[in-house]
């Protein structure tokens, strides 16, 4: 018969090894998951003030041309300024100026909070995964390693496999719904892929997937950043953006 407390005993064991063993890397997925949190806020806070303020002055938000911008300008504005700033309609009280001013002030400390949490996670990648984060940067390297809990199962993983993650949701309805399958996850995120078709993004995560996990198995082994890897990946993007 199963001893249960034993096996109970065996499981909170290796529980507890796990996280002592990672619990740098389970910092990193813990801020990213904060990270997230503050910029989906922030998001959904903006959008209330550009239905309640923005709109009535959107001649000026376009001017900024950045949701954080308009944030401050609303913050380091008094309700008088505010007020005479309104161009297409005078129907906003300054109770409702105030509760705006207020909100802006909310948003405000979410995107300074949202900043530092970046600047941790940036400073942790860099220490933890020098190769990843040179060529994938600190959210994006986050992110892939965050779906395997830790870098040594990431670096077992195929490169087919890390180009996929991020994906699932359409890999899913892909093999359910016969829908068109995915070409790339997470690394649609990186900033070579813009301006790349469908197709050319496929080829570029390809490559990139190939390169990703060279890096890992290179700072799985504590070794130093390798160059050639990241100029390998945006000679390929410079190659891709030339074809039409």
């Amino acid at each position: 018969m199963i001893d249960k407390s034993k096996f109970v005993k065996i499981t909170e064991n290796k529980i507890e090894g796990f996280f002592e063993e990672n619990l740098d890397e389970q910092s990193i997925f813990k801020a990213l998951t904060v990270y997230d949190s503050l910029t989906k806020q922030f998001n959904n806070l903006f959008e209330l003030m550009e239905d309640w303020y923005a709109l009535q002055n959107y001649k000026r938000y376009k001017e900024l041309n950045d949701n954080y911008k308009f944030v401050k300008y609303l913050t380091e504005k008094n309700i008088t300024e505010l007020k005479k700033d309104i161009f297409i309609s005078k129907s906003l009280s300054d109770d409702d100026l105030k509760l705006i001013k207020e909100l802006a002030e909310i948003a405000n400390s979410m995107y300074s909070a949202k900043s530092k949490i970046e600047n941790f996670i940036t400073k942790r990648t860099k220490e933890l995964y020098p190769n990843l984060s040179n060529i994938l940067g600190p959210i994006i390297t986050a992110r892939l390693l965050n779906m395997t809990k830790n870098l040594k199962h990431f670096a077992e993983l195929p490169s087919s496999t890390i180009q996929m993650i991020g994906a699932e949701a359409a890999l899913f309805r892909h093999l359910k719904y016969k829908k068109k399958p995915p070409k790339y996850g997470f690394l649609c995120e990186h900033p070579l892929m813009t301006g790349l078709n469908d197709h050319n993004k496929g080829k570029l995560a390809r490559i990139m997937a190939n390169k990703i996990a060279l890096a890992a198995k290179l700072d799985l082994n504590k070794k130093p950043i390798d160059e050639k890897i990241k100029k390998d990946i945006e000679e390929k993007a410079k190659s891709l953006k030339q074809l039409k």
